[in-house]
């Protein structure tokens, strides 16, 4: 995650729109847990293997989740004006790559903290909610 990040829409628009199922680039209006972050993806790669994708770009699927909404435009403006560029990834290399890609520096990465349970609480019934 990146915090106090400020990136034109049309930049991040085009740069999430290209990543696979199992690479996210999302932008956050507060820092979400990191445990729903991974969950978000897990669920966004079920969701495209599955052929249950609603959506062409797995960053803006991921977004619907992780922002509790049903519409992209929804989600698009509860995330506007964040300044908290979200990265997620199948695998810490991949997360490295990914964000030195976008000229970033990720630092050491860490396992993850304990999980708060609201947040996948909250991801799992939004899941629910898209998917009926």
């Amino acid at each position: 995650m990146c915090r106090d990040v400020r990136v034109p829409d049309e930049l991040l628009e085009s740069a999430s729109r290209g990543l696979p199922p199992s690479r996210l680039l999302v932008r956050l209006a507060e820092e979400p847990d990191p445990c729903a972050l991974a969950v978000a993806l897990s669920y966004v790669e079920e969701d495209y293997s599955s052929g249950l994708a609603r959506l062409r770009t797995p960053s803006l699927q991921a977004l619907l989740y992780l922002t509790s909404s049903r519409q992209v435009d929804e989600a698009i403006s509860r995330s506007k004006g964040g300044d908290i560029l979200a990265f997620g990834a199948e695998s810490p290399q991949a997360l490295t790559d990914l964000m030195r890609s976008f000229g970033l520096s990720p630092g050491p990465l860490h396992p993850l903290p304990q999980c708060d349970r609201r947040s996948l609480g909250a991801l799992a019934a939004s899941r629910l909610d898209i998917m009926s």
